[in-house]
């Protein structure tokens, strides 16, 4: 098991922002494997752990598997790279960060007097950046030595962003997905402002949003970086919480701005929709 450091909660939300409905919602019967069952079953033979319905910003609906609860902390795994970019977006706010600037500009001892340093944040943002770290998953033994697997694995991310600073074409020459495009984005966070990424999100995010359970994220070794594109776990109903935020633009304003730039509010103008 990876090592973890705590994303404290203990903020409250303002008034209106992902409440319980007063009568849970009847999702009745659905057609399943040529019949009509409950929808329950769906979910337990569908191995499912938790589900939630969120419609017009409440918690109308809410299923765990009998061996998982509230308060248990799921992975959510790739969805963890959309929780970078509004961080990456308040810094960009304070000029902290220029989304236009090279990557190196920020982080100079990453320079590599090549195409590597022709990435700019905005570049990672958009998964444009072309580091050659690609997408490849292992269906084999041998696939444990492709470089995703390595960065998933490692102790030690700056020896790993040494390593590994080839670039697969040139950037902004086509969008692709590398979660090694968020690492890069997460770490270059860390040195900018000389914060864990995970104290950063907590003060202007998983507290103002009014989580209701510590989060965790995955670090690399005990008292070193955030896994940023995996690495993060928590109670479902505080993912619909983040989840609420990122498909409202923090209320009519870019949800990069932070909450924290909402004057420590969460900026939430109804509901969601069905989400």
């Amino acid at each position: 098991m990876m090592p973890s450091r705590p994303v404290a909660a203990g903020g409250v939300a303002p008034p209106g922002f992902l409440e319980y409905a007063e009568q849970a919602e009847d999702l009745g019967t659905v057609r399943w494997k040529g019949n009509v069952v409950p929808f329950d079953t769906v979910m337990e033979e569908s191995r499912t752990r938790a589900f939630l319905v969120v419609r017009q910003g409440q918690i109308t609906y809410e299923w765990y598997h009998p061996d998982y609860s509230k308060e248990y902390l799921f992975p959510a795994q790739s969805a963890t790279c959309s929780l970078i970019a509004p961080v990456v977006g308040r810094l960009i706010e304070q000029g902290v960060l220029d989304e236009d600037a090279r990557l190196v500009d920020h982080v100079p001892e990453w320079a590599t007097g090549d195409e590597f340093d022709d990435i700019t944040i905005r570049h990672l943002l958009d998964m444009q950046a072309s580091v050659n770290v690609p997408e490849q998953y292992p269906e084999k033994s041998m696939g444990y030595f492709a470089p995703l697997v390595q960065m998933y694995g490692t102790t030690d991310h700056e020896h790993f962003v040494a390593r590994h600073q080839e670039m697969a074409f040139t950037p902004s020459s086509r969008t692709e997905y590398r979660s090694v495009d968020t690492q890069l984005l997460a770490m270059a966070v860390v040195k900018v402002t000389g914060k864990r990424l995970s104290d950063l999100f907590s003060e202007w995010y998983w507290k103002p949003l009014g989580a209701e359970y510590d989060a965790s994220w995955a670090v690399d070794r005990i008292g070193g970086t955030e896994k940023a594109f995996a690495g993060f776990a928590c109670a479902a109903r505080d993912l619909a919480r983040a989840g609420v935020l990122l498909a409202n633009e923090g209320g009519g304003r870019r949800a990069a701005s932070g909450i924290g730039g909402l004057g420590g509010t969460v900026g939430y103008t109804g509901g969601a929709g069905d989400l």
